[in-house]
């Protein structure tokens, strides 16, 4: 074996052995019983991901229809960030904020009142966080 072999060869036995050792930490994280499934766990982390963000999206297009507004386009640098950091949030108030902002991105004019930053921005908030921030504004605007 020449030395790109062999280098090679080493690369490859340490992601699997960091592969196996993310394995092992995460079915402690979500259930160990899924660990005995292979797959199961990436699978059930894909669905529980994915019904969140079915969630989301009836809950901006019950918005919408409540006020009226035919939804529009939202572009993917807005759309995709928003449901994929969306996904991840298990907070049903949290949701409700994920699903404001799709909702607000697909009102006419959203494009421009939705950054595509705003999904980053939400993501890095916690639920009090969040409140605050409601109060703050509510005694400033109103």
């Amino acid at each position: 074996m020449n030395e790109n072999e062999i280098a090679t060869e080493v690369a490859k036995k340490a992601i699997e052995e960091s592969v196996a050792v993310a394995k092992e930490f995460a079915g402690k994280l979500v259930n160990p019983a899924l660990e005995e499934g292979g797959g199961l766990l990436q699978d059930t982390i894909k669905f529980w991901r994915f019904k969140n963000q079915i969630n989301i999206v009836l809950k901006a297009k019950a918005f919408l229809e409540k006020k009226g507004i035919d939804p529009q386009l939202v572009l993917p640098k807005t759309a995709v960030p928003l449901l994929e950091k969306g996904s991840l949030e298990n907070d049903e108030t949290m949701q409700d904020r994920w699903a404001v902002m799709l909702a607000n991105a697909a009102s006419p004019g959203g494009q421009d009142g939705v950054k595509p930053s705003f999904p980053d921005v939400l993501a890095n908030l916690s639920p009090q966080e969040v409140a605050l921030l409601d109060l703050l504004f509510d005694d400033i605007i109103r």
